[in-house]
């Protein structure tokens, strides 16, 4: 059915290739790594609707330097020692600093409540360009999914799975945060879980770092 629909769409990626993209979207973005663990320690905090801000910022940033990385900025970088020595600093800098922020958070004893003022846009957005996971990932997809005969037609198709399909599954671990958070039921194991939660997140960004 897929097939026959795509056939009339002569600009739309082949029906099987795109199968195959939306296999690696889900494989890839449903993993643990620096910004579901973030997602689900907000989502346990703060509740979902108030995650959605950090959670928008993290797709602006994502497509941001998905284009940036399409049109060629990423090797770039990666080929200039000082730039990528300085961003891998940076990176690990910020995914420090947030997962202090996750941790330090205080619940007021309610799943999806807290006292303090949960990360907003801006810090959302600033996570996936100092994510070494989402570099790895953006690559890969492009390898192989975007073909040089129709290359800005499947950057675009890519860049809209991702932000549509992988958004999906981010949000999906704000929710399984403020669930995990009611299972806690209590200031405390929420704090353990946070703090727990935050501590996968720097060790994600370490081994992606490693693996780089």
């Amino acid at each position: 059915m897929f097939a026959e629909l795509t056939a009339y769409l002569p600009s739309f990626m082949p029906a099987d290739r795109y199968v195959l993209l939306c296999l690696f979207v889900i494989a890839l973005t449903g993993t643990p790594g620096p910004g579901n663990m973030a997602l689900a320690a907000l989502g346990g905090t703060h509740g979902p609707a108030r995650t959605v801000p950090f959670l928008a910022g993290t797709l602006a940033g994502f497509t941001t330097i998905f284009w940036l990385a399409a049109g060629g900025l990423l090797a770039l970088i990666s080929s200039v020692p000082v730039l990528r020595g300085a961003l891998q600093i940076a990176c690990i800098a910020y995914i420090l600093y947030l997962a202090w922020v996750i941790a330090s958070a205080r619940p007021s004893g309610g799943a999806g409540t807290s006292v303090t003022k949960a990360p907003g846009f801006l810090r959302g957005f600033c996570l996936h360009p100092l994510n070494p996971k989402a570099y790895a990932m953006q690559i890969a997809a492009l390898s192989q999914f975007a073909s040089p005969d129709h290359y800005l037609r499947d950057v675009s198709i890519i860049s809209l799975t991702f932000l549509l399909l992988g958004g999906s599954i981010n949000f999906c671990w704000a929710l399984a945060g403020t669930l995990l958070a009611k299972l806690a039921n209590a200031p405390g194991r929420l704090r353990a879980v946070n703090v727990t939660l935050a501590t996968l997140m720097v060790a994600s960004t370490v081994a992606s770092l490693l693996v780089a």
